[in-house]
């Protein structure tokens, strides 16, 4: 039944629309792996060679080093792209299938990914040419399966970290942390600590039966994985119920209720925080803009020749949220934008608080900025003249090509997935920081740096000083363009 399984998904896959529209995507992106794939090849059959001109190094002794480096990246590399498979899973819960086997499906394709291939790429080839010069071939394949076996167990456990996720999100981010912090301080600061870890590579070279131990883990790993998802086998999302209806509608309620004293405005400002708030497609891009945050520590501490590069970064912290968030500013509300333009609402508040959500989350983000001021007072007067224009000219630039979008947005989707995304999502981007760019050169020719930051200064204000109006063409054109809307995402 699994391999049938498994056969129908393929099949899906196959079918599926979005497939057929990003078939010219999907070769040129097999053709990148391909090339990727050759040059792995390359340096690992190679890399034996490279090893042995190293003087006073084993090149044996050091692989080692490295595939014990390699396990926690391979872990953060499977947090990040590895797919939660409940998507898949889920036209089979109304049949008349067993439970077990379902979950067996997810399980099975959880553990399929191009991350499988590295080892294959980057161990194989050398254990081949250097390991099998020294050893015989049951402790070379019990050395290269001891690899491959701990890769799997970072599919399975990153798996289940994505599920507790879910549940209890900060408590997983804080282990996760932790444990990995603890590895890679290891790694790079006790060298010593890190080289006696990774002896245990040379232990199953002399004992080839210890590979069984992370065979044991996998299995562990597998049960652990399969026992919760079956206990949680519903259409819904694996959660904690009670304590999201506690947290959330508390929050909601009594922390937020002040945004819904500002009439219908304040109302839709609403609706649109409930709806980064539970949904897991948007709330990331939220949390994600403030980790942003810290985006210029990795070069305000270092010195930078460029007043150019400062003015990016400025844009960059205050406006990724609008960037990211603001150019699909329709598109989330896609499954039921038919809905919301039969109702007996005004646009212009409906646009009008749009424009407000964004200005509120970025005013929040560059206030937390602020401490960037330890770094000269120049640095916090370019990032609030960019301050100014993104909250000023950028989020209208967004609205206005949100209008051209015609793809249906799933809120339930992963924040890695393509779906409903288009080359629109990031000319968007593009646009603004090309315009910042073209203003910046154009102003710094003909007066100075300074006259430049006053001019965008400038339009950032004049945006904000006429935001109703500039909201009122804008509302034009949306209803022009409504209809249009409506018909495509009711098409994908």
């Amino acid at each position: 039944m699994i391999a049938e399984l498994l056969k129908q998904n393929l099949i899906r896959i196959r079918r599926s629309p979005e497939f057929q529209k990003r078939l010219a995507t999907n070769i040129i992106l097999g053709i990148l792996i391909s090339i990727s794939i050759l040059n792995f090849l390359y340096i690992s059959v190679n890399l034996n060679k490279f090893f042995r001109n190293i003087p006073g190094v084993d090149p044996v002794k050091l692989i080692n080093e490295i595939a014990f480096v390699y396990f926690p990246i391979d872990y953060v590399l499977r947090l990040i792209f590895q797919k939660y498979r409940s998507v898949s899973i889920k036209p089979y819960l109304i049949l008349n299938i067993p439970r077990e086997k379902i979950v067996d499906l997810m399980l099975i394709k959880t553990s399929q990914s191009l991350l499988n291939l590295v080892p294959l790429l980057l161990f194989l080839p050398f254990a081949l040419t250097e390991l099998i010069l020294h050893f015989s071939f049951v402790p070379v394949a019990a050395w290269f399966l001891t690899i491959y076996f701990v890769c799997f167990a970072n599919a399975y456990l990153a798996n289940y970290s994505k599920i507790k996720f879910r549940v209890s999100a900060y408590k997983t981010v804080i282990v996760n942390g932790v444990i990995l912090g603890i590895i890679f301080l290891t790694l790079f600061f006790f060298p010593s600590y890190s080289r006696l870890f990774s002896g245990s590579m040379a232990i199953i070279l002399r004992e080839p039966v210890m590979c069984l131990i992370p065979l044991a883990v996998i299995f562990i790993m597998y049960k652990i994985n399969h026992r919760y998802l079956l206990a949680n086998l519903f259409i819904d999302e694996v959660k904690d119920y009670k304590k999201e209806a506690k947290a959330r509608e508390k929050e909601l309620k009594d922390n937020f209720s002040f945004i819904s004293s500002f009439g219908s405005t304040g109302q839709f400002i609403l609706l649109e925080l409930k709806m980064v708030l539970r949904n897991k497609r948007p709330r990331p891009i939220l949390f994600m803009s403030l980790l942003f945050i810290f985006y210029g520590l990795l070069f305000y501490s270092q010195p930078i020749n460029t007043e150019y590069l400062k003015v990016f970064i400025g844009s960059f912290m205050s406006g990724v949220f609008i960037f990211s968030y603001g150019i699909i500013i329709f598109g989330w509300e896609s499954s039921y934008f038919g809905l919301i333009m039969a109702g007996n609402i005004n646009f212009h508040t409906y646009l009008r608080a749009k424009y407000y959500f964004m200005v509120l989350i970025t005013s929040i983000i560059f206030l937390l900025t602020s401490f960037y001021v330890i770094f000269g007072v120049r640095i916090l007067l370019i990032n609030s003249v960019l301050f100014l224009f993104n909250i000023g000219i950028t989020p209208f630039i967004m609205i206005f090509l949100s209008t051209f979008n015609r793809m249906k947005y799933g809120l339930n989707e992963s924040m890695f997935s393509q779906q409903g995304r288009g080359a629109q999502q990031y000319f968007g981007s593009l646009l603004v920081l090309a315009i910042q760019a073209g203003l910046f050169y154009i102003f710094e020719k003909y007066i100075s740096f300074n006259g430049a930051l006053a001019a965008i200064a400038t339009f950032g204000i004049g945006g904000i000083l006429f935001h109703s109006r500039i909201i009122s063409l804008i509302e034009k054109f949306f209803y022009t363009k409504k209809y249009s809307m409506i018909e495509g995402f009711r098409k994908t």
